[in-house]
């Protein structure tokens, strides 16, 4: 799939979940072209009788044949193009619990959630973790259709390391745990490729303060997150979350709730005329993003964005330009002081000022 930044262009394998960057004219000549085409007869094409280009040109062809992006065939009518559209079979698909003392709404959430449809969801830990109240909870959830638990908890000592090995050793319904304000940055358990790791980073995190954090190192170069985003947004899109105080919301660092779980069902939540109000705001409709050449396979936040008063303002904690291609610090840039401020952001900013070393988020290889 292709996607035209402001200076440069991406090719997205979205079966090897990989990337590779391209020039702008090499896009339109693929754009124009994407039904099938013979090389040299584009070659000459767009060569215009100078050999110079013509040797640059196929240079392109020869890259993109390399990497397996382009393949010849006397019968391009068997190759069918994939579909863009996306859809999902129920209301909801994720959700976000964030937890700091007690673990008691967590179950009756998420039954909640999953009779709306939700298989996927993120246990967000802020103060110590009690690993026979998680057990107690995967336990519940076994006969569940969440078929993916991410885990987010303070790192304690080596020692809750073993316990936590052993019940992901019980549960393939959980993808992983990140064990944050730890001593090192480090893989500690692995049980397959993307799915079933243990890892420690040293950032350490104050509460839904520390989300929203826009990386290269989040990207996802697939058709589920390739096709959601062109029409949704990926961060917001069929999500529902409890902050730490039971308050349900879209996600825990959106300013609005709409009802508390304890006298509140989630499906009068879905129900109010707001709760949908970011789903369909795409990348394309975003400032700053609309340009930027990641915007289908990059996350979303807006929860904290540059113009809090402009619902399509850029992420607050995005660096990246696209018309200079460059990354930059995002909490110097002084265009985003003002916001810092308003969500009382600059206390905890030490502590994620700088890239993690480690994201345990699985990232694309790039071509």
């Amino acid at each position: 799939m292709l996607s035209k930044g402001a200076a440069r262009c991406l090719v997205c394998d979205l079966e090897r979940n990989s990337f590779m960057f391209i020039p702008t004219a090499l896009y339109k000549i693929l754009l124009e072209k994407k039904e099938g085409f013979i090389i040299p007869e584009v070659v000459d094409h767009y060569s215009n009788g100078n050999e110079q280009n013509r040797k640059t040109i196929m240079s392109y062809f020869d890259r993109l044949l390399k990497v397996e992006l382009l393949t010849f065939t006397n019968f391009p009518e068997y190759y069918i193009p994939i579909s863009t559209s996306w859809d999902y079979p129920g209301d909801i698909s994720n959700a976000i619990i964030d937890i700091d003392k007690s673990t008691g709404t967590v179950v009756p959430f998420l039954d909640q959630a999953t009779r709306m449809g939700c298989r996927y969801a993120q246990l967000r830990f802020f103060s110590k973790l009690s690993i026979p109240a998680l057990k107690g909870i995967v336990a519940q959830l076994e006969t569940s259709i969440i078929e993916s638990i991410e885990i987010f908890a303070p790192y304690e000592t080596d020692a809750m390391l073993k316990g936590l090995i052993k019940l992901m050793q019980s549960s393939y319904r959980i993808r992983s745990f990140s064990l944050y304000n730890a001593p090192e940055n480090a893989i500690k358990y692995s049980r397959s490729v993307g799915f079933g790791h243990i890892v420690t980073v040293t950032t350490d995190v104050k509460g839904h303060l520390s989300c929203g954090f826009i990386s290269h190192d989040y990207f996802t170069t697939n058709i589920s997150t390739y096709t959601e985003s062109l029409a949704h947004n990926s961060c917001l899109n069929r999500k529902i979350s409890i902050d730490v105080d039971g308050n349900i919301k879209n996600c825990p660092s959106m300013p609005q709730s709409f009802g508390n779980i304890k006298d509140t069902t989630l499906q009068e939540a879905l129900d109010h005329p707001d709760f949908k109000k970011y789903w369909n705001v795409t990348k394309d409709q975003i400032s700053v993003c609309k340009d930027c050449e990641f915007r289908y396979i990059c996350t979303d936040c807006r929860g904290y964005i540059e113009n809090p008063e402009d619902m399509y303002s850029k992420p607050l904690k995005c660096g990246y330009n696209p018309h200079t291609c460059e990354w930059e610090e995002w909490s110097t840039n002084p265009l985003k002081q003002r916001a810092i401020d308003y969500y009382g952001m600059r206390e905890v900013l030490p502590e994620f000022k700088m890239k993690p070393d480690y994201a345990p988020a699985t990232s694309p290889s790039t071509a």
